[in-house]
């Protein structure tokens, strides 16, 4: 999450509030785990300041796993809502390449975020495809590709890559290692 705080304090007034909800819902649920179990809380505190927010607490935790598909799906639309915010001057160029590679890394380590991906793509083809003409298909296809290929993990080099070094396969090599984005 620390990630995406940094990401946040770059923006404009507008964005910060969508892009600090995943962080939010995170701090929530996070709360919600404390109250469950609060072994290392002083006794008075727990009765004055624990007692009055544990039924709010206790929302979170009753509907955790809605509450983090949510916040999956809040990092996954906040990516490409400051990409559509730059073009109208509220994000910078800086701040949408970090906020991605925070997201790749994520949707590397983290299931619910690959999940938020598939989910969104299921409606781009649902909503959004099927009123496209079919030329339109093809380059949402390749950046499709594209960006499962970034959210991949890295692969060690094949045993016929290794047999037969030629220019093509050092090249598709070292492509693979590359992590700039």
């Amino acid at each position: 999450m620390m990630g995406f705080m940094s990401v946040a304090s770059m923006s404009h007034n507008s964005v910060m509030i969508m892009i600090y909800m995943p962080v939010f819902i995170h701090g929530y649920l996070t709360c919600g785990k404390i109250i469950e179990n609060p072994t290392g809380v002083a006794a008075p505190f727990t009765t004055l300041l624990m007692a009055p927010i544990a039924k709010l607490m206790n929302y979170g935790n009753e509907n955790r796993a809605s509450l983090i598909t949510m916040r999956a799906d809040l990092e996954v639309y906040t990516g490409f809502y400051i990409i559509i915010g730059w073009f109208f001057g509220m994000t910078q160029l800086i701040q949408i390449m970090l906020y991605w590679q925070c997201t790749r890394v994520r949707a590397m380590l983290n299931v619910q975020t690959k999940l938020a991906f598939i989910r969104f793509d299921e409606m781009i083809q649902q909503n959004v495809l099927n009123r496209l003409p079919a030329i339109a298909h093809k380059p949402y296809n390749f950046i499709k590709t594209f960006m499962v290929s970034m959210g991949s993990p890295p692969q060690p080099p094949s045993a016929e890559s290794l047999e037969n070094p030629n220019l093509a396969s050092m090249m598709a090599q070292s492509f693979r290692r590359c992590t700039i984005f």
